[in-house]
């Protein structure tokens, strides 16, 4: 089950209570000297059953985030990566183009504050030509838990040498985490699904 809102007589991939919005990046682009991203749009539907083939990766991300949500919240008591109910904005199915030589095949956390305002989103790639959309609920763990960890009241965790691998592990371990508390076929492998 996931949880969209009702909009202009259709329905969207967005969760109010959790402050979680989903949208089909495949028009958007990224500002690199602002952190804006335009073109994006609503996935939406005529009914709450979004269950066409096309929509499945899309309900993969927006219900795997609610699943990290609720984890976050539930054992650490979390609200949102920022713990102040930021939105948690998920893009999918982003174009080649989208933030300078991005690889379609991966899913990543951008993060990008400029003067006072957080630009931090959970980015998805269509998987490319070599896998399937790479939406599993350990991905969508693991990049928002790197959202986490560059908040982690003491400075983060730089990404690179032994800081950006100790960063991978414990976005890797947060997934797994997240995967077991879900109870949905948890195993310590990530993006096996």
């Amino acid at each position: 089950n996931i949880t969209v809102d009702s909009n202009a007589g259709q329905y969207r991939l967005k969760d109010n209570a959790r402050n979680i919005i989903t949208y089909n990046g495949a028009n958007a682009s990224l500002s690199q000297t602002t952190g804006d991203i335009s073109g994006a749009v609503d996935y939406t539907n005529a009914s709450t059953a979004f269950t066409s083939a096309a929509l499945k990766p899309a309900v993969e991300v927006h219900w795997a985030m609610g699943k990290t949500y609720d984890y976050y919240m539930q054992r650490h008591n979390r609200r949102s990566f920022d713990n102040n109910g930021i939105a948690i904005k998920n893009y999918y199915n982003v174009p080649s183009n989208f933030a300078g030589g991005w690889d379609q095949q991966n899913a990543v956390a951008l993060q990008m504050t400029l003067g006072t305002t957080d630009k931090s989103v959970m980015v998805y790639g269509t998987g490319g030509s070599l896998m399937n959309p790479v939406v599993g609920l350990d991905v969508a763990g693991h990049e928002y838990s790197h959202l986490i960890i560059n908040r982690n009241g003491n400075g983060g965790l730089n990404y690179q040498g032994e800081s950006g691998a100790l960063n991978e592990s414990f976005a890797d371990m947060f997934g797994a985490s997240i995967e077991f508390y879900a109870n949905i076929n948890p195993n310590w492998t990530i993006g096996e699904g």
